[in-house]
């Protein structure tokens, strides 16, 4: 199991040398410390707020993170789906789908949501929305996509 490559990693990951200072991340995200990686990150993104690569990795850490709370064997896409009206659920089950290899899925759950919510909520919605994004290429058609369709769902 564990996220596709393309989800992880930016398309040019061979081409550069490892950051060193991702290390300690990475030793934290061996030992299921979630937080911890994602405070590493972020004192990358403190230094360098435009690093594609620590924002994207912050993005898979939070999105591994909310992910591991999840009881083994509970099926939170169908849960999503019994109970439309919950944004716990949705995000859960978007989380999921991007880690399932169908960030399409997630993108339109997530975007029918926002379609249906207003105030805190939609704000929260577009928020996720937003990381999961980030967790791709900007470039990557289903982000464009998908970005098409929320700008439709917001204004």
């Amino acid at each position: 199991e564990g996220l596709p490559a393309d989800a992880t990693a930016p398309a040019d990951t061979a081409a550069e040398p490892e950051d060193p200072r991702f290390d300690a991340a990475t030793d934290a995200l061996n030992r299921g410390a979630f937080e911890e990686a994602i405070a590493v990150y972020d004192a990358i993104l403190e230094e360098e707020p435009h690093n594609l690569d620590a924002k994207q990795a912050r993005d898979t850490a939070k999105l591994l993170g909310r992910l591991s709370t999840v009881a083994p064997g509970e099926d939170v896409i169908a849960a999503a789906d019994a109970d439309p009206a919950s944004l716990e659920k949705a995000f859960a089950a978007a989380d999921a789908a991007v880690v399932n290899g169908q960030p399409e899925a997630a993108f339109d759950r997530l975007i029918a949501l926002l379609m249906r919510t207003a105030g805190a909520d939609k704000d929260a919605v577009k928020d996720r929305l937003l990381e999961l994004f980030g967790m791709f290429e900007a470039t990557d058609p289903r982000v464009l996509t998908a970005r098409g369709q929320m700008a439709s769902a917001l204004f």
